[in-house]
């Protein structure tokens, strides 16, 4: 038995053990998140003559086309991590509303896995793109999450959630429940932040969250669109 949960425009972090965050190291157009449990025949005489099975051994896996590499993180960093056998904690997000309204949330799945594939494409007149493929090693968890009145969603027990919908031309977003928190990852338009700073004054597509006020900042010349959709993920 197979169970396959596919997603577009994938944003794949490297777990830091030391600051306890997710990096972004890549982005695929296509990524394709497996699970397979083999099945044991447990048939016998009061089967009513249908053959009988039982759940055994799962696998899961990962795989990603159409891979980009971020300057931070070179194909040679990913080749480095395959040679040396390293095994990685990735997570898996899926927003169960299809970027919808935001009602039920997003599902997390964490879990350690080995870099099984790694492949380069440099096609003439064309952007290089890797494929990745995930092998996972152990068990994975799944984290669910809780969406509040207040239109905050709540993942797992330790990572808060917020949106923003802007009016537009807006630079700055305070959020208060943000207060005290770091900022793990922001998207806005559904484009994932490569840079999230702690102070200064943010240049490009480069955002600065202040966690004393809450307030995240947008460089001047990247005010937010009429309707453009924000999403920071805090811990």
């Amino acid at each position: 038995m197979a169970t396959a949960i596919n997603g577009t425009n994938i944003i794949l972090y490297y777990y830091d053990p030391i600051t306890e965050e997710g990096i972004p190291f890549g982005a695929a157009t296509n990524c394709s998140f497996e699970v397979n449990v083999d099945q044991v025949e447990v048939t016998s005489q009061t089967s009513a003559w249908f053959r009988e099975y039982k759940n055994d051994i799962a696998t899961w896996s990962v795989t990603c086309d159409g891979f980009v590499a971020l300057s931070e993180y070179s194909y040679l960093f990913l080749a480095n991590l395959q040679l040396s056998r390293e095994s990685i904690l990735i997570k898996f997000q899926i927003d169960n509303d299809n970027g919808g309204a935001n009602v039920l949330g997003h599902t997390v799945f964490t879990g350690n896995a080995n870099l099984t594939s790694l492949s380069i494409s440099g096609p003439v007149e064309s952007t290089s793109t890797y494929s990745v493929s995930l092998q996972g090693t152990g068990a994975y968890t799944i984290s669910g999450t809780q969406v509040t009145p207040g239109g905050v969603v709540v993942v797992g027990t330790n990572v808060t959630m917020f949106d923003y919908t802007a009016a537009g031309g807006e630079t700055s977003i305070t959020w208060s429940g943000a207060i005290g928190l770091s900022c793990v990852t922001v998207t806005r338009g559904g484009i994932e932040v490569r840079l999230i700073a702690t102070s200064g004054v943010p240049t490009g597509e480069n955002v600065t969250f202040n966690s004393s006020t809450g307030v995240l900042t947008f460089a001047s010349g990247r005010a937010l669109e009429s309707d453009e959709f924000v999403r920071a993920i805090f811990k």
